[in-house]
């Protein structure tokens, strides 16, 4: 089991994250921990790639608030909106974003994110890819080809449904979370 630990100390009081993650296609565990007290669990699912806790604490001098947003490249620990400890560049979905696009409704997502975006340039990609044509042809190649246009749409439509899946109950636990 792979453990991963990011600390911090605010007002002479340690914050500490820990990940666990069992192995492959497990759901991993995070908590959080004030002064060997744990203080809240979550866990992260093959739907759910990364996990969001925010709660308010009373520290010797007042109340904050911790905010911790981890995944399992990194972690990052905010306290009062500041980053205290953790990975600043770690990539972790906007909760405003993800609100806003829940809001609008799966059938606005499964158009805008997993066709446009995502399925689309993948399935464009992958029908190109298995034209095996030189690289200096392919400007000269046109997609009118009544197979290779089916093989495009169809690739499209499978990696669309399978992208926007993940992708839309991962937006929606970032937009309940945050």
């Amino acid at each position: 089991m792979k453990v991963r630990e990011w600390e911090a100390s605010v007002n002479n009081q340690l914050i500490k994250v820990r990940y666990k993650a069992p192995g492959f296609y497990k759901v991993s565990s995070y908590e959080l921990e004030i002064d060997g007290e744990i203080i809240r669990q979550g866990e992260l699912t093959s739907r759910h790639w990364c996990g969001r806790m925010k709660t308010l604490y009373t520290f010797t001098d007042k109340s904050r608030e911790i905010d911790v947003r981890i995944t399992a490249k990194g972690c990052q620990i905010l306290v009062d909106g500041d980053l205290i400890a953790g990975d600043a560049k770690l990539k972790y979905p906007d909760p405003e974003k993800a609100r806003r696009q829940v809001e609008q409704g799966p059938f606005h997502f499964f158009i805008m994110v997993a066709l446009i975006r995502m399925g689309f340039p993948l399935a464009m990609l992958v029908t190109l890819a298995s034209l095996n044509l030189p690289f200096t042809s392919l400007y000269e190649y046109s997609l009118t080809d009544k197979e290779t246009l089916h093989y495009l749409i169809e690739n499209t439509l499978i990696f669309s449904i399978i992208i926007g899946y993940f992708q839309w109950h991962n937006t929606k636990h970032v937009a309940l979370d945050g």
